[in-house]
């Protein structure tokens, strides 16, 4: 398992052909498991991972990623799930461009269905 603070977020204005030279991403001082980036309609960034604290944490960036501000989403240890292994969230918007699924696991090794499950997240609370 790899774990990190430090991301480089890399922009290309050609769709991908050429890419600049990247900038550190400032995020929370979090560990980071399973980190995902999704663009919202109105063009923020929401960046979703698991932490060393059993936390399920969204960080959202309206200045292309200079600066972001975390919320966590849920603690699985206060939330019945003991300290396990995880979250590993997997982050999509759903059809209704308002709400974002956040499918996630508990143990990246078993992935058996009981460890799968699924929180939802209004777009318009997160700042």
């Amino acid at each position: 398992m790899h774990y990190s603070t430090n991301y480089k977020q890399f922009i290309s204005t050609d769709y991908g052909v050429t890419w600049d030279n990247g900038t550190l991403m400032t995020t929370s001082n979090y560990y980071h498991k399973q980190p995902n980036l999704i663009r919202l309609p109105d063009q923020r960034i929401v960046f979703s991972h698991g932490d060393l604290l059993y936390n399920l944490v969204l960080e959202v960036s309206s200045d292309e990623g200079t600066t972001w501000t975390p919320h966590t989403i849920m603690n699985l240890a206060t939330q019945g799930y003991g300290n396990v292994n995880g979250p590993y969230p997997d982050t999509r918007l759903l059809n209704d461009n308002k709400t974002l699924a956040i499918a996630w696991c508990t143990n990246l090794v078993s992935q058996t269905l009981s460890d799968v499950y699924i929180t939802f997240a209004d777009i318009s609370v997160l700042n």
